[in-house]
């Protein structure tokens, strides 16, 4: 079934899920391949504004965590635009 169909509560479930696995499977920089680990970092909110900014809480793109290499300190950001 596509993503898109999913229920909202199987799309919570889905992400929870999604997290654990970034957060517990290693890969290797693919960026620079310099051998480094990436790991989970969250983006600072934008310049002026925290976390009281956001009740419900830091929505779409700026929620997920870039990926950054343990080595060489690459940066792996996901930014998605959200088209119709």
């Amino acid at each position: 079934m596509p993503y898109s169909k999913l229920s909202e509560e199987m799309k919570e479930y889905d992400r929870i899920w999604a997290d654990k696995i970034l957060d517990n499977v290693p890969f290797k920089c693919p960026i620079y391949q310099c051998g480094g680990i990436m790991v989970a970092k969250e983006r600072a909110y934008p310049e002026g504004m925290n976390e009281d900014d956001f009740p419900d809480g830091y929505t779409g793109d700026f929620q997920t965590p870039d990926l950054v290499c343990t080595n060489c300190n690459s940066v792996y950001s996901l930014n998605l635009k959200n088209e119709k």
